[in-house]
């Protein structure tokens, strides 16, 4: 939430597509993220650090280890 300065709430709006690494000669440079203003319904970017991508991909990766289906439409955070 810090690297990409979004609020609590808009974690229910991130799915898996939303986050964009950005690669150049086999790494990682930046990664974009898409950020939903719910007032406007508009889609604006912002970035996040590598760290913080590869904590969510440890993330997702450990959800798909136990059998889940992540695709580009998965929810980052969902109910147990």
């Amino acid at each position: 939430m810090i690297s990409s300065r979004r609020r609590v709430g808009s974690w229910s709006y991130l799915k898996w597509g939303d986050i964009i690494p950005i690669i150049l000669n086999d790494s990682i440079i930046a990664v974009r993220i898409k950020v939903l203003d719910i007032e406007t319904s508009k889609y604006y970017a912002s970035f996040i650090t590598n760290e913080a991508y590869l904590a969510i991909k440890d993330w997702m990766d450990f959800r798909q280890s136990f059998g889940e289906n992540i695709i580009y439409d998965s929810w980052i955070m969902r109910n147990l």
